[in-house]
């Protein structure tokens, strides 16, 4: 059976996991929140409550989406804008895009920010080091980390500057 909790009793009795995000959506105000096993928004309007596809994002927070595009919670809405499609940044694309981490490579995209009209973000690319593991803590060797900018109006991406590990 699934069991669907409204806002105030989620809170009163503090089952969500996450940030609760308010937002006003068609002139009526919805609480978004996650709770074990996936999210609900409540309706502050009607009190009804419903599961949602949606994850709620705290107000400027930047990340991958599931399909690998940028986005960024403007704070407004549960929606996150998005910034920047899956492919156009630059710095191992398909290692992103695709996300074919293999326990010899990983590759992410982390320090992500909004400056002007522009997003500066770092593409990290790391191998496998078994010899350096600790435990159960795998380890990885960082072998290039790449600190580029995007231009949110016309698309243009710069590399700013690179550290090469080896």
């Amino acid at each position: 059976d699934e069991c669907f909790l409204d806002a105030q009793a989620a809170q009163a009795f503090d089952v969500h996991v996450g940030d609760t995000i308010t937002v006003q959506e068609d002139g009526e105000e919805w609480v978004y929140f996650q709770v074990f096993g996936g999210y609900l928004c409540t309706n502050m309007n009607t009190g009804e409550t419903e599961s949602t596809d949606i994850v709620p994002g705290t107000e400027g927070t930047i990340c991958l989406n599931e399909e690998a595009d940028v986005v960024c919670y403007d704070g407004s809405s549960c929606r996150p804008a998005k910034l920047m499609q899956s492919g156009q940044y630059a710095g191992y694309t398909d290692a992103l895009k695709n996300r074919e981490f293999t326990e010899d490579d990983y590759c992410s995209m982390r320090d992500m920010e909004i400056a002007g009209d522009w997003l500066y973000y770092t593409v990290e690319k790391s191998s496998y080091s078994p010899e350096n593991n600790v435990g159960w803590r795998y380890c990885y060797k960082r072998e290039a980390s790449v600190v580029y900018r995007y231009h949110l109006k016309t698309g243009e991406s710069q590399e700013l500057y690179r550290y090469d590990g080896a």
